[in-house]
């Protein structure tokens, strides 16, 4: 279209040009010339003069509101594309995650239940070796704590596991507002930036929790004199594999609160406030019983 108002405006003006020429030496070479014929003359070539800068200013105007029609239809065709392209991809990304949520605790579900067994054979192994225990007291209360660390690590992985849902949930809908803010014309890409690496973190905190999932608690009884440290050990293990899991969860929190304050900072609004990450890995027996 634009090369057409070109063309056409070119073929006018050597048109023009053209007559111009052609009446200027028909009067040059026609002598005398009558003075009523050199005003006629004039008077046609201003005419046709007029005719063009007329004709010239209607292509301008019509190539100006084509022109103008063409960037709006290309910004709004480009501006639904990119809508339809981040509607898919933020889906598709929801979807996901869901995915791998709902993968994670189908997994931790299974090896706890696998687990089962293996607990099983450990009380089986600990009973035969409390026979060496003369104290009933002692090995009834060994017998408990064995059953409180094991009862401890389920409910530690199961909060650990709710607070990263949780996480996991804000982290969501920080990026709807991330969305939403972009839309209208913010510069989110510090959000994503902190979103994606938040996500990173909770996927990092999930494997911590899944491999504490699969784990149980040994008390290796040597003999009486060594109870007290036998049991302290089993439970001292359990404390230093919860506190490595906690860690990996308060790093996701983090992670998700600078995700929010990064947001806030870009849309001038309270960031939302994040869930609290509080365990405390302490078994519900205490070994100095079985003195």
């Amino acid at each position: 279209m634009k090369k057409l108002h070109i063309f056409l405006v070119s073929a006018l003006f050597f048109s023009f040009a053209l007559f111009v020429m052609a009446q200027e030496e028909a009067a040059t070479n026609v002598s005398p010339t009558p003075a009523p014929v050199r005003g006629e003359v004039k008077r046609q070539v201003k005419e046709v003069r007029k005719e063009a800068q007329d004709k010239l200013r209607e292509v301008k105007d019509v190539f100006k509101t084509e022109a103008k029609d063409a960037r709006q239809n290309l910004k709004e065709t480009v501006k639904d594309k990119r809508g339809e392209l981040k509607d898919s991809m933020h889906d598709k990304t929801m979807e996901e995650r869901k995915m791998m949520r709902d993968e994670f605790h189908d997994r931790v579900k299974v090896q706890r239940q696998e687990l089962q067994d293996k607990i099983k054979t450990k009380r089986e192994e600990l009973k035969e070796n409390l026979k060496k225990i003369k104290d009933e007291r002692k090995k009834q209360v060994v017998e408990k704590i064995d059953q409180g660390l094991d009862n401890l690590n389920d409910r530690m992985v199961k909060h650990f596991s709710d607070v990263l849902d949780k996480l996991d949930n804000m982290l969501d809908r920080v990026g709807e507002r991330a969305d939403k803010a972009a839309e209208r014309g913010a510069d989110v890409s510090s959000v994503r930036l902190a979103i994606d690496e938040a996500h990173k973190t909770i996927d990092s905190a999930r494997a911590a929790i899944e491999a504490q999932s699969g784990k149980t608690y040994k008390v290796e009884v040597v003999g009486e004199e060594r109870l007290k440290s036998d049991v302290g050990k089993a439970r001292q293990a359990l404390h230093a594999d919860l506190a490595k899991v906690k860690e990996a969860v308060k790093a996701a929190h983090e992670a998700v609160r600078k995700a929010a304050v990064a947001l806030a900072q870009v849309t001038k609004v309270s960031p939302s406030p994040t869930p609290a990450v509080s365990a405390s890995p302490t078994p519900t027996a205490s070994p100095a019983a079985t003195q």
